[in-house]
């Protein structure tokens, strides 16, 4: 079975908060509902209202030995929201007691979506920029970049950073229809929870013809652990983070940028524990244009990759070519 070249840099970020402020902004307007108002709502359906759940999982709980059982208060509050948000949308939508939600209607809210300073351009001049160096481009060597997300598909995918994007991952939706774009939508088709993320990673990491579990030898994955770059925002990416981590690859993450108080930016102090837990390699704002910490940093995290890229390509041809007979 004949190696692939593994000349191929990934960087795979997550959307909300790491790129964009967010992609459901455009949806809560058109629909004429408060966003945060509707996701704590949400989330106190999920972790308050549910009495009877709880109680039956107590009473399950309690045949497992004591070692295996949850604390209550920590199991009474496992729920997933970057599922479960959509699901009262979902009722709502089927029931026509909101304005129609369909695949056409949230890919063209895609267009609303806003970006973080350097979002999308810096994408695309980073791809230029490992195409334009000679040593590198001996190798063939290329920047990919790859959208791993619990947004919603089809809104990223009519944003302005699809373009720029080798591959989106992330919640897909549909109608009874499975194929019809101006029906309601009515059923999640692909859930993406903090772990789904996972086997994304391990896609782009094996090669998208390959199976998720299929075990794929180190020399015929397309791209080399330590050539992934994950870029995140907080505890939710820390599951694709440790997958990155054990790859042998790179993680960077970002937070918003303001003037609030040390104490009151959560979002900063979410970056800070990641670098603080070895979960990161560094961490800066959301700031993606020319010059910054962060742009550095991620230019600094590919050269690394290609020029590793080029040392083993380099010692394969000097270890295995073998000169001619000298007369």
């Amino acid at each position: 079975m004949e190696a692939q070249p593994q000349n191929r840099i990934a960087i795979v970020s997550d959307f909300d908060k790491t790129l964009s402020p967010g992609c459901t902004g455009p949806l809560f307007r058109y629909l004429g509902l408060d966003e945060k108002t509707y996701f704590a709502e949400v989330k106190r359906r999920y972790t308050e209202d549910r009495t009877e759940i709880d109680a039956r999982r107590q009473r399950k709980e309690a045949s497992l030995p004591s070692e295996l059982r949850l604390r209550y208060p920590v199991q009474r509050h496992l729920y997933s929201p970057e599922v479960a948000y959509i699901n009262p949308l979902l009722r709502d939508n089927r029931l026509e007691r909101i304005k129609p939600i369909t695949l056409e209607v949230l890919r063209g809210l895609g267009s609303e979506v806003e970006f973080y300073p350097g979002v999308p351009e810096f994408i695309q001049q980073m791809k230029e920029w490992v195409r334009s160096n000679p040593k590198w481009a001996r190798h063939d060597i290329a920047l990919e970049f790859y959208i791993v997300s619990s947004g919603i598909a089809e809104i990223i995918f009519g944003s302005g950073i699809a373009k720029h994007c080798d591959g989106i991952f992330a919640l897909e939706l549909a109608a009874d229809d499975i194929e019809s774009t101006k029906d309601r939508v009515t059923e999640i088709t692909s859930p993406m929870t903090f772990t789904d993320k996972t086997q994304f990673i391990h896609r782009i990491h094996k090669g998208h013809d390959v199976g998720v579990n299929d075990l794929v030898p180190l020399e015929m994955r397309r791209i080399a652990g330590d050539c992934i770059i994950y870029v995140g925002d907080g505890p939710t990416d820390v599951p694709c983070m440790s997958t990155v981590n054990n790859m042998g690859g790179q993680c960077f993450a970002v937070y918003r940028n303001d003037d609030r108080p040390i104490q009151e930016d959560g979002n900063f102090h979410d970056a800070f524990t990641l670098r603080e837990h070895g979960r990161v390699f560094g961490y800066g704002p959301a700031d993606y244009t020319k010059g910054t910490q962060t742009r550095k940093s991620l230019e600094m995290a590919v050269l690394k990759a290609a020029d590793r890229i080029v040392k083993r390509k380099e010692e394969a041809i000097r270890t295995r070519t073998k000169p001619s007979v000298k007369f």
